[in-house]
């Protein structure tokens, strides 16, 4: 393989990689991904390993509540009944599901998380 890239991303091919990945792609860097596996997903397999159960092309239309119990609503019309909620999305499409909540909420009130991503220049 050879060519000329802006950033090179070693053992990049999990959640972390990729997303730094693409955040430098979008920024009008050329990025060049290295992974070991010949797929994507680092870790990803470990959940499912380690027990977590995962919904490909589940589509939510709706978060609601009743007390401590919350309900997750499909467009399918599936629903989920959980006790605790994490909405892993940005601020548009959470604020889509989220009732009452709105951008300006969001911006005030959101803890965003920020994986520590390794840089050499």
């Amino acid at each position: 393989m050879e060519g000329k890239f802006d950033v090179s991303v070693i053992g990049g091919g999990g959640l972390t990689g990729l997303s730094a990945s693409i955040l430098m792609a979008k920024a009008g860097l050329s990025v060049v991904l290295l992974e070991k596996s010949n797929k994507l997903g680092g870790l990803a397999e470990e959940a499912v390993r380690t027990g977590v159960t995962i919904c490909h092309n589940k589509n939510v239309s709706k978060i609601s509540h009743n007390g401590a119990i919350r309900h997750i609503l499909f467009n399918n019309g599936d629903k989920l009944e959980i006790p605790t909620v994490l909405v892993a999305a940005g601020p548009s499409e959470a604020c889509r599901i989220i009732p009452n909540a709105t951008l300006e909420r969001w911006r005030t009130q959101a803890r965003p998380l920020y994986v520590p991503v390794w840089t050499w220049h």
